[in-house]
């Protein structure tokens, strides 16, 4: 634990470098004094209607593969998945177990589970191409787009076309998907073996990995209803979120620009996306100060918004999270909802179970036994 927060502490040490690099704290200080704290109430209305949406995506994921599951119940393990991802960098497995341990404690099964998190994960970077490509013509048009911005944008669009097509495989020809999953798992055990180092991908990452996206498939593609509540939910999530960096725009005196918040607040999460980083930590800050300080907005209040924006938008769930996974062992006790969990099942027999509880009742999107909020 003490090795963790001093992984965080150092990742803040970075923030501020970067912070540095725009403005001197002092300026940085009046900003935040000058802050109209009713803007901020605001801000924070809306951020707690974002985490509310985020719980909600994570049930319409989880009904798609038939796990019940309500949002005020999905919303601590949000929070405490939150958490391990920043404290523990596993590249987002360590929050998504999380979702797992639950849903097996529920009764539910873990294997549709995780492929529900799965589900989540599409909806959520697909519904923000939209929002990305408006920031991207807005600095276009400003003169300002960017060459990092550009490559963030590409390699994020990268990540998703080959989620897209990683699904699109499953659905058709999973054998090719299997064969394409095995080469990367030996490049990059061969790549870790120079560092005489172990795979980080885990054994067998291949074959787990393509059963999960062929029920992650047959769950997706299985309803069009389905997909169209995905869709629009992941959007009802970045649009509340956008207008929750909207309203910081007043709250530290500028004039609110529509372009300019939009392009600020794509950017900073397609970097929180692609960073190495946990979080996008330092990187989400660098990006939206490099965005908003190059449309003319001042140094000082420019880095309030986005302290202010991160810190509603990470911190805040990070310390609630915190909470949570406190928690988490009281919350592993027997407490079913009417069906039998699975006890530790392998990753071959999960992934099969879920693959072919999928097709049995297309996705569980319309299963009888899936209840909603």
């Amino acid at each position: 634990m003490v090795r963790r927060w001093l992984w965080l502490l150092v990742l803040v040490g970075v923030v501020l470098v970067v912070i540095s690099r725009f403005t001197n704290l002092q300026h940085l200080g009046d900003a935040l004094g000058r802050a109209h704290w009713w803007w901020l109430l605001l801000a924070t209305a809306l951020h707690a209607g974002f985490f509310l949406l985020h719980g909600n995506l994570y049930r319409l994921g989880f009904e798609a593969v038939g796990v019940s599951s309500t949002v005020g119940g999905l919303l601590p393990v949000f929070f405490a998945s939150t958490y391990l991802n920043a404290v523990a960098p596993s590249g987002g497995t360590a929050g998504a177990a999380v979702f797992v341990a639950d849903a097996q404690k529920r009764g539910e099964s873990p294997a549709r589970a995780a492929v529900g998190t799965v589900v989540v994960l599409i909806a959520d970077l697909a519904t923000l191409l939209p929002f990305l490509a408006g920031g991207l013509l807005f600095l276009a048009k400003r003169g300002r787009l960017a060459y990092y911005d550009l490559l963030g944008a590409s390699l994020y669009l990268v990540f998703v076309s080959g989620l897209v097509l990683a699904l699109t495989l499953a659905r058709h020809r999973v054998g090719a998907l299997a064969a394409m999953l095995g080469r990367i798992e030996r490049l990059v055990a061969r790549a870790a073996g120079w560092f005489r180092r172990p795979s980080p991908l885990g054994p067998a990452w291949a074959e787990r990995v393509a059963r999960d996206l062929s029920a992650a498939a047959l769950a997706v593609f299985g309803s069009t209803g389905t997909v169209v509540k995905l869709l629009l939910a992941g959007t009802a999530l970045h649009l509340v979120n956008l207008l929750g960096l909207y309203a910081l725009f007043p709250a530290f005196e500028q004039p609110l620009n529509l372009g300019v918040g939009l392009a600020g607040f794509a950017l900073g999460i397609v970097f929180y996306v692609i960073a190495i980083v946990p979080q996008g930590l330092a990187a989400v800050e660098g990006i939206m100060g490099l965005v908003f300080t190059s449309l003319s907005m001042p140094a000082a209040p420019a880095l309030g918004i986005i302290l202010a924006f991160r810190g509603m938008n990470f911190w805040l769930p990070l310390i609630i999270g915190l909470f949570f996974v406190r928690r988490l062992p009281e919350m592993r006790g027997p407490r079913h909802t009417g069906r039998t969990a699975t006890a530790g099942p392998s990753a071959r027999d999960a992934g099969s179970e879920a693959t072919a509880t999928a097709r049995q009742d297309g996705a569980g999107a319309r299963s009888g036994e899936v209840s909603g909020d």
